[in-house]
């Protein structure tokens, strides 16, 4: 029961803020423009600051190396490509293709993942688990920006020219390369300036959060399938193929658990405000948010519990 009511303390702000979004949205406090202008912030400077002293702070030497961080790495492109090809099958709207795509294969690894890892693992896991976050940031970035480029047009059209542009001009993009020039040659940003960034970074998922509450209107317009639908992907199948691949590849213990719950992780907040400010369904974005977080309830805690189980055998 510990573990239970410890992915429940994790959890349950998360899903506090998105309430008090959905009732400020009610009451009329907030509205559609406020939703749109905060994204714009969080998008353009509150993500990328928090992104910058994440990545900064890592130890990126050997961020491409081990077999546990290769396996989450391929299966994240599977199931990126696997995501396109059945949406553009089963979904008319070109830009909810994006936006189910990206909710399949992106975790929240900074703010549900990494806090579960130590507590659970302890600080020698957590630094594994960084590990996976520097590889992730420019990995999720980078993929989000070429499927929501591509689908932010009714057509569906890929046009290479524009995704490569809004690769080199997307802030998220920017932030990672910053943030890997500074852990790269270790470099550290002053006092003053270190804490003016943490101080916008903070501001990141409470407004993200709001935004998330004040757009689940479209949960209940015909988008609970769909949302359900990538949220499954993203807490329970993801997880599974990649706990499977590296139980068969010989990994157990620490390393098979830090695994589970960096691919396990809900769909990330960023997936809604890269959605929101790239003109794809923010709407959709916001379900499998919200849908995500509930499920890894669940997945979360029975998938630890199994784990701990394997462990002992």
């Amino acid at each position: 029961m510990s573990d239970f009511f410890f992915a429940l303390t994790v959890v349950t702000p998360t899903f506090t803020i998105i309430f008090i979004g959905m009732l400020l949205r009610h009451f009329g406090v907030i509205n559609d423009d406020f939703v749109k202008r905060s994204s714009t912030i969080v998008f353009r400077i509150a993500l990328p600051a928090l992104i910058i002293v994440k990545i900064s702070q890592t130890d990126l030497s050997d961020m491409l190396s081990g077999l546990p961080v290769a396996i989450f790495v391929v299966w994240t492109l599977i199931f990126f490509i696997g995501g396109w090809i059945i949406a553009r099958v089963f979904i008319r709207r070109s830009t909810t293709r994006g936006a189910f795509v990206q909710g399949g294969f992106r975790s929240n690894i900074a703010i549900l993942g990494l806090p579960i890892i130590q507590d659970f693992l302890g600080e020698e896991s957590l630094v594994l688990a960084m590990v996976y976050l520097a590889v992730a940031m420019p990995l999720y970035n980078v993929l989000a920006v070429i499927v929501l480029s591509a689908t932010s047009e009714e057509d569906g059209a890929f046009h290479p020219l524009r995704v490569g542009m809004n690769i080199v001009k997307n802030p998220l993009i920017i932030a990672v390369l910053i943030g890997m020039l500074l852990s790269g040659f270790s470099i550290h940003l002053p006092g003053f300036a270190l804490t003016t960034i943490t101080s916008f970074s903070s501001l990141t998922f409470p407004l993200a959060l709001l935004g998330i509450g004040a757009s689940l209107r479209g949960i209940v317009s015909g988008k609970i399938i769909p949302a359900a639908v990538a949220a499954a992907v993203k807490t329970a199948l993801l997880p599974a193929c990649c706990c499977l691949t590296g139980y068969a590849a010989g990994l157990r213990g620490d390393v098979l658990a830090v695994m589970f719950v960096v691919s396990a992780a809900p769909a990330a907040v960023s997936s809604f405000i890269m959605a929101k400010a790239m003109n794809s369904d923010g709407d959709l974005a916001a379900g499998i948010v919200f849908m995500s977080t509930l499920m890894s309830l669940g997945t979360l805690t029975s998938g630890i519990y199994i784990l701990r189980l394997i462990s002992r055998a």
